[in-house]
C-alpha cells in the first residue's frame, strides 16, 4: 500500500510524490519495483480525468534515507534488469501467488495503454 501521497503545486505545474515508508534501505530497493508500479498507475488514473499535465514522483524512504524517483525513467531500467536476471537464473523470477512470469506482470502494467 501507499503510504502518503504529496501534492506540491508550483505557479507552472503540480508534482504529486507517491511516497513509501520502509524500515531500511534494503527494503526500499527491494519494493522499487511496486513503487514504480504506484507511480505509473497513479499517472494513468489521473490521464483519464484529463489530467495528464501532473508531475509524477515516487519516494521510497525511512527514517535515514530516502529515494525519489520518475516511475517513468526507472520502469525501462527494470525490466532490463529483470530480463538480464532471468538470462542467468535456473528458473525466471515469478510474481508471487500467480506464478507467472514476472516480465508479463510488468508488462501488463507499464505497458499497456488504458
Amino acid at each position: 500500500h501507499v503510504d502518503s501521497i504529496l501534492m506540491l503545486i508550483f505557479k507552472k505545474h503540480i508534482k504529486i510524490l507517491i511516497c513509501d515508508y520502509k524500515n531500511n534501505e534494503a527494503e526500499i530497493l527491494r519494493y522499487l519495483p511496486q513503487i514504480t508500479a504506484y507511480g505509473v498507475l497513479f499517472k494513468r488514473c489521473f490521464e483519464q480525468f484529463g489530467l495528464d499535465n501532473l508531475d509524477i514522483g515516487c519516494v521510497g524512504f525511512s527514517t535515514t534515507i530516502a529515494y525519489e524517483f520518475d516511475p517513468f525513467v526507472f520502469r525501462h531500467d527494470l525490466i532490463d534488469t529483470i530480463k538480464k536476471l532471468n538470462k542467468v537464473r535456473k528458473e525466471p523470477l515469478m510474481t508471487k501467488g500467480k506464478k507467472r512470469n514476472l516480465i508479463d506482470s510488468f508488462n501488463d502494467v507499464f505497458f499497456i495503454d488504458i
